[in-house]
């Protein structure tokens, strides 16, 4: 009985502690169940979540390129105002970047184009072209204000010729110096200016439109000049017939010319000239291309001109007086010329006015002669007693006699 009751005892501590694994084993399977349901749960949403924050933090990286939306929309609303409007409170900032101030539009200013002027018209001779040209000189009016000149022209017109026309080769927008050499020699010519503006576009607001009559103007002519000078001249006096059939052909003149590299006017043979058929004068330059007794005609030739101008004919019956070759002694000037006055004389007849003598050159005055009162009153005396006259003529040449003596020996 007692082995029956120790081997039921064994029986049932094994099935006690079977039951009390199962129930343990359940304990901790329960837990686990239950905690790996709610973990695949959570971890799905973790990974929802990471992948949103990747996807964001792309994001962001894409846009590092640009500035940040906040400050772009601080600048947008600080710089950019919008259109205005009448109801637009004033513009008040913290620190104003540019100052600002409402200023009275001023009084209306007048848009003037008035006409230019030619000064000046001189004559001169080019070195190296060989050639003599007329020097214009210009300026626009200085009253002009507030327009831009678009063209200035000028105009020439040569005396007995066509009508005034452009002259080649200008070109100017202000004033200016203009060499003509597109003159001849012993013609007169006549210049003027034409000048064309609008209104400057930088003027103010206030400047007036430049009135249409005002857009193109044109200046007074200046002219007709002195006669352009010629380049020699030649006065005939004689044409010798030939004596021989080898010689050759004589005439008999005056021929001067202008040196270019000496500046001045030329005469080669001197005053009484003798020139043969073929003669050059003025290095080369000029030759007696033909001399003909017949015709009473002599050629010049200049190889320095093309053409038919380089040949000129001068016979004697027209050569009798020489032409212009040295320059002008004084330009032509739109300013009128100061003549001296003229004072009244004794009998009514206006006579020049004297010349005031120089500073620098003083004249000299004339020495005044002194005379011996006591000389004058004897020969008074003397006039009056006729017999007196030789005595007191010959103590004054004893009295003179003396004094040049005394004076002769202090000299010595």
């Amino acid at each position: 009985m007692a082995d029956i009751d120790s081997k039921w005892g064994q029986q049932m501590d094994r099935i006690a502690y079977l039951v009390a694994g199962l129930v343990g084993l359940i304990v901790l399977l329960v837990p686990l169940v239950f905690s790996g349901q709610v973990n695949s749960v959570g971890l799905n949403g973790s990974v929802d979540t990471l992948l949103s924050k990747v996807k964001k933090t792309k994001e962001d990286l894409r846009n590092l390129q640009e500035p940040p939306v906040e400050l772009a929309g601080l600048l947008r609303s600080q710089w950019e105002p919008g259109e205005a409007t009448a109801v637009d409170p004033r513009w008040v900032t913290e620190r104003k970047p540019v100052l600002l101030r409402k200023t009275q539009k001023g009084p209306t200013a007048e848009c003037r184009h008035l006409p230019g002027k030619l000064l000046e018209i001189s004559c001169q001779r080019d070195a190296q072209k060989k050639a003599v040209f007329l020097r214009v000189k210009g300026a626009m009016s200085p009253d002009n204000a507030y327009v831009l000149i678009q063209k200035v022209e000028l105009l020439r017109k040569e005396e007995g010729g066509a009508d005034f026309a452009p002259v080649k080769g200008f070109s100017s927008k202000g004033d200016f110096e203009f060499a003509d050499f597109d003159v001849h020699s012993g013609k007169k010519y006549t210049y003027f200016l034409k000048s064309s503006a609008l209104r400057d576009p930088a003027a103010p607001e206030n400047v007036n439109a430049l009135p249409k009559e005002q857009e193109a103007q044109q200046s007074e002519p200046l002219g007709p000049t002195p006669a352009v000078p010629y380049e020699y001249s030649l006065v005939l006096t004689n044409i010798e017939p030939v004596k021989d059939i080898n010689d050759l052909p004589k005439a008999y003149g005056r021929f001067v010319y202008w040196d270019y590299k000496q500046g001045k006017i030329v005469e080669p043979k001197g005053p009484l000239q003798t020139f043969t058929e073929k003669d050059k004068v003025g290095d080369g330059r000029y030759e007696f291309f033909q001399v003909s007794f017949t015709d009473r005609t002599v050629i010049v030739k200049d190889y320095e001109k093309v053409g038919p101008e380089s040949k000129e004919a001068f016979t004697l019956k027209d050569a009798r007086t020489a032409r212009p070759v040295d320059l002008w002694k004084e330009p032509l000037t739109s300013e009128p010329k100061v003549q001296a006055e003229e004072e009244p004389g004794e009998t009514g007849a206006k006579v020049p006015a004297k010349k005031v003598p120089d500073k620098k050159t003083p004249q000299k005055t004339p020495e005044k002669k002194t005379t011996d009162k006591k000389s004058t009153d004897k020969k008074s005396t003397d006039k009056k007693a006729g017999s007196k006259t030789s005595k007191s003529e010959e103590g004054d040449d004893t009295t003179k006699k003396g004094t040049t003596s005394t004076k002769k020996r202090k000299f010595e």
